[in-house]
């Protein structure tokens, strides 16, 4: 993604929002905001009769888009490698562009988190379009800023890191991402990230 890109260039100090990952933990401290999970994003026009991870990968038919370089966790991840293979997945550098794909019907699904992908359905007035699919059985991932290595040293980390748990922990940014996404969607994400759950 371009903010990491930027970040290896030692153009950025913070990185935020984003997703906690063993290499970019080499790069930077995390702090955490909250856990969240992704969500599965099918066009409707593709056919209402996918319910489940397992009926898209099965039907031919579907193609995904995902971002470049973002990972999608574990669960998602070893999954669509078959998806891979059979050239039915569509890369691209911004979560915008999947959606105008998607709009379009080069896509037929994504997956990514409600944090990202209700603006872009809000944006190009996607809603009817699109059908939700959770996937509680995945695995939940940490959501929070980097304070990069690269840019500050240990006694700026220190500091910023203080001010943004402080931050966390008496709501103030809470109210900060009310402002950008809406009380209802910043309710969704504090909301405890459920247990895995095994198919039924």
């Amino acid at each position: 993604m371009r903010a990491w890109h930027e970040a290896k260039l030692q153009h950025l100090d913070i990185i935020s929002p984003t997703i906690r990952t063993a290499e970019r933990d080499q790069m930077g401290v995390f702090i955490e905001y909250f856990k969240a999970r992704n969500d599965i994003l099918v066009d409707r026009r593709a056919g209402e009769h996918i319910q489940s991870l397992e009926q898209l990968l099965a039907d031919p038919k579907v193609k995904v888009g995902l971002v470049r370089g973002h990972s999608s966790g574990p669960y998602f991840d070893e999954r669509l490698q078959t998806l891979e293979k059979l050239q039915r997945v569509e890369f691209s550098a911004y979560p915008s562009n999947i959606f105008i794909k998607l709009q379009a019907g080069r896509i037929q699904a994504t997956l990514m988190t409600a944090g990202i992908y209700q603006k872009e359905l809000d944006q190009l007035g996607l809603q009817d379009q699109v059908w939700i699919i959770h996937v509680p059985e995945s695995d939940a991932f940490s959501i929070g800023l980097y304070l990069s290595r690269l840019t500050l040293d240990t006694q700026e980390i220190d500091w910023l890191g203080q001010h943004v748990r402080a931050m966390v922990n008496d709501g103030s940014l809470r109210k900060l991402l009310s402002r950008n996404h809406g009380k209802a969607l910043t309710a969704e994400f504090y909301q405890t990230a459920p247990a895995p759950q095994q198919p039924k």
